[in-house]
């Protein structure tokens, strides 16, 4: 009898120790893209594709913590069924902003023809309307516009290297030697990574702390730690995993830098 209790204690013991895949599923009225899956208990995480699906490796008891910017967190805790069945299926609630009622320009009367006469709103008219080129990309900062001019080599009448006719621009040669090409890169690349930062901020700021413990005060100081890495730009302009990896390797060097100091 104390032998059966012994093997049913080890049995147990066992069970509960043992760390197995899960796939498991997330349902929602939003995006199911790119949720965060993360066991709190031992940092393993995953994330969700476009079904909502996901793999987390987790044991019996383990806290798993699903979080995304477009829903309210939710943890569970993994029971006996989760493990007999080796599956995980929640739901998770969208965040809801609710505003004032604001009603913006004229009001509206509900007869089509009376209401756009109403609006006075005219066709914009575009660059191809009157038949010329135009830029239609991503609108440039004023960084930006002020680089593409100072580097830029296009041909003009007069004034050029080599005396009248065409000739190449003297600026872009000028502002190689004195600098400025080189300055104005340097702002432009400051405020890529200042923008980048604010969105890597505002998406992790409330879950990456949780799972990688670190004082208030030096949160401010580690994020802007991590924008200062040579690879920053690289590493946290595509998915929301690459990112979480690339400031949890980051976080282990910031703390053996606080330790040094």
């Amino acid at each position: 009898m104390l032998r059966v209790f012994f093997f049913l204690l080890i049995t147990i013991t066992f069970v509960k120790a043992q760390t197995i895949e899960f796939t498991g599923n997330v349902e929602g009225e939003d995006d199911l893209d790119q949720i965060h899956v993360i066991n709190k208990t031992t940092k393993a995480y995953g994330i969700t594709n476009v079904a909502g699906d996901f793999k987390i490796l987790a044991k019996l008891n383990d806290t798993i913590v699903f979080s995304s910017i477009l829903y309210q967190k939710k943890e569970i805790v993994v029971n006996p069924t989760d493990v007999k069945n080796k599956h995980i299926s929640i739901k998770m609630f969208s965040f809801i902003n609710e505003l004032d009622e604001v009603v913006i320009g004229r009001i509206l009367t509900g007869n089509m023809m009376s209401d756009i006469k109403n609006m006075g709103n005219k066709k914009q008219i575009t660059f191809a309307d009157v038949g010329i080129p135009g830029y239609t990309g991503k609108p440039l900062t004023q960084s930006e516009r002020r680089l593409k001019e100072a580097s830029s080599l296009n041909p003009t009448v007069g004034g050029g290297i080599g005396g009248g006719g065409v000739g190449l621009q003297l600026n872009p040669l000028i502002n190689a030697i004195t600098g400025r090409t080189k300055e104005l890169k340097n702002r432009v690349d400051i405020e890529n990574r200042q923008n980048l930062l604010a969105k890597v901020k505002l998406k992790f700021i409330n879950t990456f702390f949780e799972e990688y413990p670190l004082i208030e005060a030096k949160r401010n100081e580690f994020f802007l730690f991590c924008s200062e890495h040579q690879e920053f730009i690289q590493n946290c302009s595509g998915s929301d995993l690459k990112t979480l990896q690339f400031l949890a390797n980051q976080h282990k060097v910031f703390l053996e830098r606080i330790k040094q100091q």
